[in-house]
């Protein structure tokens, strides 16, 4: 995102605005997996669908970003 891009394009807002995304889905999974952690407490399934939880949101983030790249930064 070091180039200018089209008119009116702003590479430096996307950045920032891709690292407040970023820091913000941080935020979501581990929000979003400790509803797992409550509902299973300490019982023994916690760890893997805790586990299942977080790689699962690093997955599709994965695939989101990989996206992003494709069509709007190639």
């Amino acid at each position: 995102m070091s180039g200018q891009g089209p008119q009116g394009a702003d590479y430096g807002k996307a950045g920032a605005s891709l690292m407040a995304a970023e820091e913000n889905w941080g935020a979501f999974i581990r929000a979003d997996c400790d509803v797992v952690s409550y509902v299973f407490g300490q019982g023994t399934a916690l760890g893997m669908t805790g586990e299942t939880c977080v790689v699962g949101h690093y997955e599709a983030r994965i695939a989101t970003l990989r996206a992003l790249m494709a069509n709007y930064l190639d």
